[in-house]
């Protein structure tokens, strides 16, 4: 009877040890970090450059330029050959081009508005009360939602046959820190190229 008392404690003290190792185990794999594919979203890198699903930084040659404008937030970097021009109509930013200053030129534009109410809107003559509202304004088609480099913003369409037969312009509208920018470029210049100049346009503030 001793014996058999003796074998029932051994066994009861093999059931507690493999019971409490199976819970280390089990706590152990609990605390380590599962693995995933996180959603694709903006990463900083160490310039303080963004990059994000919809466009990546592209490399451009060391001798291109830096337009920056603390007033608006933002740098971009041009081509050489490239000159800064003021915009037409008195708006508030800066037109790259090669050519001379003309409102129908191949050049890509920079704009910059302090708010949603500031834009220049064309559905008549109560402003937009929100970004989304703004994106609706019929001069724009073909809207998309996309993310501008960790932004909120919006691809569009612009046509106006007043200007030329089979003009068009690509705008990309972006809301930052409660302002708006809208980078637009005819869609009869080098695309090539004024996606390598967007794809260099970082905020300062």
């Amino acid at each position: 009877m001793k014996q058999k008392g003796f074998a029932n404690v051994i066994l009861i003290a093999v059931i507690v040890i493999l019971l409490g190792v199976v819970g280390y185990v089990a706590l152990v794999k609990q605390a380590q970090p599962t693995a995933q594919n996180p959603a694709p979203t903006a990463q900083s890198t160490k310039d303080g450059s963004v990059n994000s699903p919809q466009g990546n930084i592209l490399s451009v040659p060391k001798d291109w330029k830096t337009y920056r404008n603390d007033t608006y937030g933002f740098e971009v970097k041009y081509p050489a050959n490239w000159k800064e021009e003021e915009p037409s109509f008195s708006y508030q930013g800066i037109n790259l081009t090669e050519t001379i200053q003309d409102p129908f030129n191949l050049f890509l534009s920079f704009t910059y508005w302090e708010s949603v109410d500031k834009v220049a809107w064309s559905a008549g003559s109560n402003q937009p009360k929100s970004f989304e509202e703004y994106a609706k304004d019929p001069m724009f088609e073909n809207v998309k939602a996309i993310d501008f480099f960790g932004n909120k913003a919006y691809t569009a369409l612009f046509r106006n046959p007043n200007i030329a037969k089979d003009f068009s312009a690509t705008y990309i509208i972006i809301s930052h820190n409660g302002h708006i920018y809208e980078i637009s470029y005819n869609n009869a210049g080098n695309v090539d190229i004024n996606k390598k100049v967007i794809s260099t346009f970082k905020f300062t503030k």
